[in-house]
């Protein structure tokens, strides 16, 4: 492995927090690899999911295969960002076992109003028109668990005053968080 190896973050957060534009505007403008591993977020831009990432939903999980797989598939990028499903919250263990194998871990937010008012906006520009039940269901219990402060040295504002943050703000924000 070279001494500075390529930044490989963990994204997750709240449906209508902005995920998927972080994450694409990271590839897009930075030269990063982009995985969305969320199916209704997928779309023919993103990378193929890892075969590893089955790993981390084990009781026990590993974090080092899939660091070496993405850096495989990220070798000619800058760095990685999987981008995950709103209702998958990891606990402060799996972060720490990210940790060991290099991986940063962050979690856009913003409040249950902000994010379920724009996951609206998104479904009807879209015309998929998933309902407000939908966002109730999977992205209440990650909205509210991020407010607690073990989850705070983890966290990027994806809203302020009530707008969503320029996007170059949250890839800057990354960048530095990563040290890229």
């Amino acid at each position: 492995m070279n001494s500075h190896p390529i930044p490989l973050v963990l994204l997750f957060g709240p449906s209508g927090a902005g995920k998927s534009t972080l994450s694409a505007a990271l590839s897009s403008q930075s030269q990063w690899l982009h995985v969305e591993t969320d199916p209704f977020s997928r779309t023919g831009t993103s990378a193929p999911i890892p075969k590893s990432l089955s790993q981390l939903f084990s009781p026990n999980p590993s974090f080092s295969d899939l660091a070496t797989e993405l850096r495989v598939m990220a070798s000619s990028h800058s760095g990685a960002i999987l981008s995950f499903m709103s209702m998958i919250c990891p606990n402060i263990e799996h972060i720490s076992a990210a940790q060991e194998s290099e991986f940063t871990t962050i979690f856009l937010t913003g409040n249950e109003q902000e994010c379920l008012q724009s996951f609206l906006r998104r479904e009807a520009r879209i015309g998929r028109n998933l309902p407000e039940q939908h966002w109730r269901t999977h992205s209440t219990g990650i909205c509210r668990a991020l407010h607690r402060p073990e989850y705070a040295p983890h966290t990027i504002p994806g809203y302020r005053e009530g707008l969503h943050r320029p996007v170059n703000e949250l890839v800057e924000e990354v960048l530095m968080r990563v040290g890229a």
